[in-house]
């Protein structure tokens, strides 16, 4: 049997998932974490599930995670993350993600808050100003300067690679 959460390689050998870059008033919507008493920051969204589409996918993982509904626009960067090249390989051996990152925008501007299901790690959400972006823990690392080109239209790679 199966534990809710944990993937079984042979059955998903490459999760698939979704993340949205919302960036307003110069600062970009990130979703803070805690794990092993070490914070952290990530973009909000999550795996897709069977029979779902990409944008459905992120529409549902915005409104789990932050309470936003969005409006998706451009696919700008896709992201391997295959966990046995990076420092986080012993929390998730033989775990391989493909992540498309959306530029994205709130349509509600009420106060934004979780709603059913917050990541386990999550803490909190929290906008970060890009003038701080190079100082904060985000991941993965590469987005620092890409969300900096990005926001300056001079996009210079959409496939960031295997990167953490």
């Amino acid at each position: 049997m199966r534990k809710k959460g944990v993937y079984i390689l042979k059955n998903y050998p490459i999760r698939i998932s979704a993340k949205a870059i919302i960036i307003s008033n110069d600062r970009l919507l990130t979703i803070k974490h805690e794990q092993n008493n070490e914070k952290y920051f990530t973009l909000p969204g999550g795996g897709q599930n069977h029979n779902e589409d990409l944008k459905s996918a992120l529409i549902r993982e915005c409104l789990e995670e932050v309470g936003a509904e969005i409006a998706i626009d451009d696919l700008v960067f896709v992201r391997d993350y295959i966990a046995d090249n990076h420092e986080f390989a012993k929390d998730d051996p033989g775990f391989h993600q493909v992540e498309l990152m959306f530029e994205c925008s709130i349509l509600n501007s009420s106060t934004l808050h979780p709603q059913s299901e917050p990541d386990k790690t999550q803490i909190g959400i929290e906008w970060i100003s890009l003038d701080d972006i190079q100082n904060l823990p985000l991941y993965p690392k590469v987005l620092k300067e890409e969300i900096i080109n990005l926001q300056n239209r001079c996009v210079k790679h959409i496939y960031l690679g295997d990167v953490n």
